[in-house]
């Protein structure tokens, strides 16, 4: 890429005299927002319908939400207590990861036949947006910043070789993922499926490592297994969670509190070399909470306690190790926790439906318009992230009005081929 000088450049920080707007925003109205009409349900009752596809669309929604928060965050000099949004984006992302392996399992049991025409649908409707949004960023680059690149440049970055947008590197590991998923479940058992999906996510999580990527290309990669294995024993899922609701609550939260704080400060010695211990501690009692039939409190608050032990005896050892076990642990009991948190609250309103329906889109454009609307546009004040959402959110929604039109044309085109009947085939 060569870059020609111009009277734009990306803005690499903002600085607002004052982040009460963003707190506003990410402290006070998404809570607010993602109560509002929200379903609670008594003690001894459940919300038996946790991961459908109403309550699902609106926690990606939410989760789209956080990644932008998560990114603008990242921007904002002297962000103060908006600093804490720097620390949640993996968590969002592991998410997403978990729903579309639920999602495209859960598709597969209902119906043996989606995985036939599995490329046609996931790709178009996932990677199709992706050269097209490419696109139309590298036209408005080089008329508003003077980007200038040359033709395999060009096809690089339409394609995603290259990431124009960095944050666009969860495409490419989904679209890998797709590929895995097709052969686990097109030429395997369901079983053996199961175990390949997993099998390449270890890795894929192993070479991440090895080649040196950052740890969010790799540290929510078992999300994607889980909700493969969710949708698979559902109802066994179900019914161990409803049985064992309070223990089990109270395990995962003293879990994902205990990872994320270790991986949030690993940089501190004497906490990063808790890893070896705390990840043994937290499976073993995991494992327990399983194997054993009675005292599950006991068992879960038992958690906490090895956690605590395991910090004061190696921080005496300053035993070193990375933060990348304790990440690890955290998606993945971030994402138990969410579903502890949907079995009791069922989450649903009409707005985050909306932003759950146009979450992929935003995905695509969000890092783009930031680009475009606080450097082009040249906005300071604190309030503009609200004008900043805004267009997110309406550049997503033609966008997903654009390629729903383009699929519905594509499947129709589809439907009038005429087919021509051979001595072999069925009549029916």
């Amino acid at each position: 890429m060569i870059y020609q000088e111009n009277n734009v450049t990306p803005p690499a920080s903002l600085h607002f005299d004052t982040n009460f707007y963003a707190y506003l925003a990410a402290f006070i109205l998404l809570p607010l927002s993602i109560l509002y009409g929200a379903k609670f349900y008594m003690p001894g009752k459940y919300n038996d319908a946790f991961l459908s596809k109403e309550v699902t669309g609106c926690v990606k929604g939410i989760s789209i939400v956080v990644v932008i928060l998560h990114h603008l965050a990242g921007k904002i000099s002297g962000p103060g207590h908006f600093f804490a949004f720097t620390r949640y984006g993996y968590l969002a992302v592991s998410i997403f990861f978990f729903l579309s392996g639920y999602s495209l399992m859960s598709s597969v049991i209902a119906n043996p036949a989606y995985i036939d025409n599995f490329f046609r649908r996931r790709f178009t409707r996932v990677y199709f947006p992706v050269i097209a949004v490419n696109a139309i960023t590298l036209v408005l680059y080089r008329f508003i910043y003077g980007y200038n690149w040359s033709a395999a440049g060009i096809l690089k970055n339409i394609t995603g070789v290259e990431l124009i947008d960095p944050v666009l590197w969860f495409v490419n590991a989904i679209l890998i993922l797709y590929v895995v998923f097709y052969i686990a479940f097109r030429f395997f058992s369901r079983r053996a499926g199961i175990i390949l999906v997993t099998a390449y996510s270890l890795f894929y999580f192993i070479i991440c490592i090895c080649l040196g990527y950052g740890a969010w290309w790799y540290n929510t990669a078992f999300c994607f297994p889980m909700g493969v294995i969710a949708a698979y024993k559902y109802k066994e899922l179900t019914g161990f969670m409803q049985k064992n609701y309070m223990a089990l609550g109270a395990a995962v939260i003293a879990v994902f509190c205990a990872s994320f704080y270790m991986a949030d400060w690993w940089p501190r010695p004497e906490i990063a070399g808790m890893l070896p211990v705390i990840s043994a501690a937290a499976c073993a009692c995991m494992i327990l909470v399983l194997l054993f039939k009675r005292n599950y409190t006991a068992l879960a608050a038992a958690v906490p306690v090895i956690i605590l032990s395991a910090y004061y005896i190696l921080k005496r050892w300053n035993y070193p190790a990375y933060s990348t076990g304790f990440a690890v642990a955290s998606s993945i009991s971030c994402v138990l926790l969410m579903l502890v948190f949907l079995m009791k609250v069922k989450i649903y309103n009409s707005l985050w439906a909306f932003a759950g329906l146009i979450s992929y889109e935003m995905y695509l454009v969000h890092m783009k318009v930031f680009n475009i609307y606080f450097s082009y546009l040249q906005v300071k004040q604190g309030y503009s992230i609200y004008g900043f959402l805004a267009m997110v959110i309406i550049t997503a929604w033609v966008l997903n009005k654009l390629f729903n039109y383009i699929n519905r044309q594509g499947r129709d085109a589809e439907a009038v081929i005429p087919v021509v009947q051979t001595a072999d085939d069925d009549p029916v």
